[in-house]
């Protein structure tokens, strides 16, 4: 049986703590202590922590020879064990600020003790945090939004990586775009003790930005500073003003020991930038053209990041730009998935040549490795690498976060969904996101309630809107998910989805010629280079013809239909689970095991 320590916390998470741990900073040089602690963690959750002891430890892990080793004359556990409570404490201070679980070996015992850390609170703010309010572009000149806003994210991407500094994340940055709203508030709002405040002005060639630190406590002004450069040099420009904004946040959390890591932080700042103005001008443009979420504007986007990396080869994010807006294509189903996938994974690969510490690629490489390579086990290795660069990319987190769901581990990912909540609370978008999570999960009413909150918020969010009709649709509520349906469909008439989950609430309320209608024009209009199989799946799962539903699924593994990947948890699917095809199906294409925990 697991020690009682080990049973306080779910075992997965003390296994995802442990391989978080051994790829940290501080025991990356350390093969040693990796292997200590690896031993003394496995060790206690298979039951055995009452037997490690120093002599056992000698032997079984620093290879002593058991016929000779005394710990009298050979102190090299203790020594070991000592460094490791050193290195844990560094850990926890700095990297592993926002662990989920403490991994801790108490003086005096070898046996590690494992507790739930409490998540930082957004009203008593006890950790190094900061927002960076969007730059305010005092130029005179509207063009020069673009830039101000790339500023704005590149700045929280460069602070995102001070090793145990909270940085709110780029959505609820922006939703204080213009609002000129007190620093006090924004804190308590989205808890932040530190508000990074910055304008830009040119004058001819010469650009200058001005920069504010201010403390949301009280709206005291803690550092303020005034950068200019020639406009040829911006590069230079951006990296002097991070760094110098990055010392003086050190300055201000001194007292908290995971500044201490900053110095050496701060000198890995490097430069994701361009020398070329015209490259740098046309990737501002696309990046805010990648902020809206339509196909049209993913397209211009990636013809605005080539043409920048036409310009500057080596310039990484454009590269990973493009490659994020090909997965929006084929998320959107405006591009036939294999073909947005693998131009995806082409402008990812490109980009981690120049720059394999880009986490924006890692995401786009995770992504395609996932829902193209159906390699749950790969994708999550290149989701956490990129996590460890930075805690703090919403993107990263949300694409763990439903790996993570759609392979059956409910519990961690709900752990990810609540940081993805804390690391950027006002994205609306995210709650629909943890709406849809319950779904998956069969929390049927609670998923009902997250949704119906987004929808007091904005009535059109048809994504909330359809995931509400399939919580309704899963647990028999058919009457009320037929008003719902209507209206997803009356707004959005086009999309697959609306259709086939009108005609799932059609059929299923006894409106059968209305279904057939609907039923037949989908036929007509998905087909294999569409992302509309999956859902035709469903369509037929639900009206209770196995033998079409089987067959879509088939042309959705076929087709590389990027929503495959939700098949094996998919709650409207559950009726195919006592099919004596389901499980062949599962193994055939290489989903088998993805859900053991779906009940």
């Amino acid at each position: 049986m697991p020690d009682v320590d080990a049973q306080r916390v779910p075992p997965h998470l003390i296994r995802e703590e442990l391989a978080r741990i051994e790829h940290a900073a501080a025991f990356r040089q350390s093969e040693q202590l990796r292997a200590l602690l690896r031993h003394l963690v496995l060790r206690t959750l298979d039951g055995e922590g009452g037997r490690l002891k120093e002599m056992a430890l000698g032997i079984d892990v620093f290879h002593r020879p058991a016929g000779t080793f005394d710990p009298r004359k050979d102190p090299i556990v203790r020594v070991e064990a000592a460094r490791l409570r050193e290195k844990l404490a560094r850990y926890y201070a700095e990297e592993g600020w926002d662990a989920l679980v403490e991994v801790a070996v108490p003086v005096g015992t070898y046996q590690p003790e494992f507790r739930r850390r409490a998540r930082p609170s957004q009203t008593g703010i006890t950790i190094p945090s900061l927002i960076v309010l969007p730059v305010a572009n005092l130029t005179g000149d509207d063009a020069q939004d673009a830039f101000c806003d790339a500023l704005t994210e590149e700045l929280i991407e460069n602070f995102a990586r001070l090793p145990g500094l909270k940085v709110i994340a780029r959505v609820t940055a922006f939703s204080f775009k213009g609002r000129n709203e007190d620093v006090r508030t924004i804190g308590r709002k989205v808890g932040a003790a530190t508000a990074l405040e910055a304008s830009v002005l040119q004058r001819g060639e010469r650009v200058k930005a001005i920069a504010q630190l201010v403390q949301t406590s009280d709206g005291a002004h803690l550092w303020s500073r005034v950068f200019a450069s020639d406009t040829a040099d911006f590069s230079a420009f951006e990296e002097a003003l991070a760094g110098d904004i990055a010392l003086a946040l050190q300055k201000q959390f001194s007292a908290h020991p995971s500044a201490h890591a900053w110095t050496a932080a701060r000198r890995s700042l490097i430069r994701r930038g361009t020398a070329d103005a015209g490259a740098r001008a046309l990737h501002d443009q696309a990046r805010a053209l990648l902020r809206k979420i339509r196909p049209s504007s993913q397209y211009r986007a990636i013809e605005l990041f080539d043409e920048a990396a036409r310009l500057d080869p080596q310039f990484a994010l454009a590269h990973s730009g493009a490659g994020a807006a090909w997965t929006n294509l084929a998320s959107m189903g405006a591009e036939p998935a294999r073909r947005a996938n693998a131009a995806a994974l082409a402008a990812a690969v490109r980009a981690l040549a120049i720059d394999p510490e880009l986490h924006e690629a890692l995401s786009v490489r995770a992504y395609v490795t996932y829902r193209d390579g159906l390699d749950p086990v790969a994708a999550e290795s290149l989701y956490r690498q990129g996590l460890r660069l930075n805690p703090s990319a919403t993107y990263l987190r949300l694409g763990l976060a439903w790996l993570l769901a759609y392979t059956g581990r409910f519990d961690a990912a709900r752990e990810q969904f609540e940081m993805v909540g804390e690391i950027d609370p006002l994205d609306g978008g995210l709650r629909h996101n943890l709406g849809h999570f319950l779904l998956v999960a069969r929390e049927y009413e609670a998923a009902e309630r997250e949704l119906l909150r987004v929808l007091e918020v904005e009535p059109e969010d048809i994504s909330a809107r359809l995931f509400l009709v399939e919580a309704l649709l899963a647990s028999g509520r058919h009457a009320q998910a037929l008003p719902e349906a209507r209206h997803a469909h009356a707004a959005a008439p086009q999309l697959v989805a609306t259709r086939g989950m009108l005609a799932i609430a059609l059929g299923l309320n006894g409106e059968r010629a209305g279904a057939d209608g609907l039923l037949g024009e989908l036929e007509g209009d998905v087909n294999a280079e569409t992302s509309g199989t999956v859902v035709m799946a469903i369509v037929h799962a639900m009206r209770g013809d196995r033998d079409r539903a089987f067959a879509w699924l088939d042309g959705a593994a076929d087709a590389h239909d990027i929503h495959l990947v939700c098949v094996p948890t998919h709650p409207l699917l559950d009726a195919l689970h006592g099919d004596s095809r389901w499980s062949p199906w599962l193994a055939r294409r290489g989903l088998q095991g993805w859900a053991a925990k779906i009940r």
